[in-house]
């Protein structure tokens, strides 16, 4: 049957946050009669077929099959993950609103269950200035913690940021 080049995506198991790029060449001595992603017949442009798939959240596989004029068919496949949530602020201490001492750590918990938390993209600030939290991950969670005295009464605000690594932003 044809040969089947899977030009993009490039590998198995990427990560998207939106719609596919698919790329795929289909080549065969005696000329390649029909080609075909998901089931739906595609009309290649010069040999190559190219569009965006829009899937679902969560695992999918995209199928290819391409058939020659001797009608001989071949076929190829692809394995992508799409994560169309943003991450979330699962628990944070304090809660919006509490009086307490002026010794404080700050603890937030941060989830992305599809692609998962870059960790490179957490920020957090207090009282508008960017400060250091330590940051330990276990599993898909982040725990965010950072320690500050403050001024007995003083309301503080804490802002804290991150995305995934397909770029959703909490």
């Amino acid at each position: 049957g044809p040969e089947i080049r899977i030009i993009s995506p490039a590998q198995d198991n990427l990560w998207f946050g939106g719609p596919v790029r698919i790329e795929v060449q289909a080549t065969d001595p005696s000329g390649v009669k029909q080609l075909t992603i998901n089931s739906s017949v595609v009309t290649p442009v010069s040999g190559t077929y190219s569009a965006n798939l829009t899937l679902t959240e969560g695992a999918h596989t995209i199928n290819i099959g391409a058939t020659d004029n001797a009608n001989n068919s071949s076929s190829a496949s692809r394995r992508v993950n799409i994560d169309l949530t943003p991450p979330v602020l699962v628990t944070h201490l304090p809660s919006d609103g509490d009086t307490v001492d002026k010794n404080v750590t700050i603890q937030a918990t941060l989830r992305d269950a599809g692609s998962g938390i870059a960790a490179d993209s957490i920020r957090m600030q207090v009282k508008g200035v960017g400060v250091t939290p330590q940051i330990q991950a276990s599993g898909q969670d982040y725990l965010v913690t950072y320690a500050q005295t403050f001024t007995a009464g003083e309301l503080v605000e804490v802002n804290i940021t991150a995305s995934d690594k397909v770029g959703k932003v909490l």
